[in-house]
């Protein structure tokens, strides 16, 4: 939340949210920042970020790994890192 808020205050950068909800009040309190689009999905689903990294000047990547663990986290890391640059 902080980052995208930080991203978008000045108006210079428009921001792409992955979230498995797009419907939860943490990703409605996003969209009302303005400048915010939301991608539902999964980091898992090598197709979502594919989408979310189209036509996209840089990424930050933060993926959970205390509820995906730390093994997961560190692969989806490495494989978002891979599909960024495809």
């Amino acid at each position: 939340m902080r980052i995208v808020r930080a991203l978008v205050a000045d108006k210079k950068y428009s921001v792409r949210v992955l979230t498995r909800d797009s419907a939860s009040p943490r990703a409605q309190a996003l969209l009302a920042l303005g400048n915010v689009s939301i991608l539902e999905g999964s980091f898992a689903d090598e197709d979502v970020p594919r989408e979310g990294f189209s036509s996209c000047d840089g990424a930050f990547i933060n993926i959970d790994g205390f509820n995906t663990g730390e093994k997961a986290e560190t692969y989806w890391a490495i494989r978002s890192y891979e599909i960024a640059i495809e």
